[in-house]
């Protein structure tokens, strides 16, 4: 697309596309810069806050659930991805489609017996391990986290670290583009105290 077009856009072209990337073209010089964007107020709130992500009924295996049970689960379930944990419940990895590709390619795949762990040492080096938040962190924390870590999901955690959610980059932009109502909702509030506020400063300088 190219740089004058608008950002809802391009989040619908995300959305309805379903890809992760979207190239940004200028038609003269070939450059594109991005000028800071007010940030919308919605976005100091957390996720959990707003009913971004999945908060109930998570799904997670351990390091020795048989590989053969994360396939069932990730087909059955439709999800990319699900967060391995200790006895604690505490999340020590993540296993995503993308190992299972690691499997294919490597054609290990006839024993799907193995557990987890084992299956996890045909993950490539660039893995760098599981990206989390807090679940009090704000929208802004898991999108800063999202764009630096280059992953396509969170595990939320608490204080010790158990899984309490997952929030995706598809349920943000979803979120966005998808529940106007929602941010409108939430614009709405923040407006009407902003102007209640003006009202008061007005009444203080009378």
């Amino acid at each position: 697309m190219y740089n004058k077009e608008g950002l809802l856009d391009a989040v619908n072209i995300l959305c309805n596309k379903k890809v992760h990337r979207l190239p940004v073209i200028d038609p003269c010089s070939g450059n594109f810069q991005m000028p800071d964007l007010p940030m919308p107020q919605f976005m100091k709130k957390s996720p959990k806050e707003l009913g971004i992500g999945t908060w109930s009924n998570i799904h997670t295996v351990t390091k020795v659930t048989p590989l053969i049970e994360v396939l069932r689960k990730l087909l059955e379930l439709r999800v990319s991805a699900l967060p391995v944990v200790d006895e604690n419940d505490r999340v020590i990895d993540i296993y995503s489609k993308f190992d299972v590709i690691n499997l294919a390619a490597e054609k290990a795949y006839n024993n799907l017996d193995i557990t987890v762990q084992d299956s996890l040492k045909h993950r490539t080096a660039w893995f760098e391990g599981v990206h989390n938040c807090k679940v009090t962190d704000s929208l802004s924390t898991y999108v800063d986290t999202l764009v630096r870590s280059e992953v396509h999901r969170l595990v939320a955690v608490d204080n010790d670290g158990r899984v309490q959610g997952v929030v995706s980059l598809s349920d943000i932009l979803l979120f966005i583009v998808l529940r106007p109502e929602v941010t409108e909702s939430v614009s709405s509030v923040q407006a009407m105290e902003v102007s209640s506020s003006m009202e008061r400063s007005e009444d203080m300088e009378m």
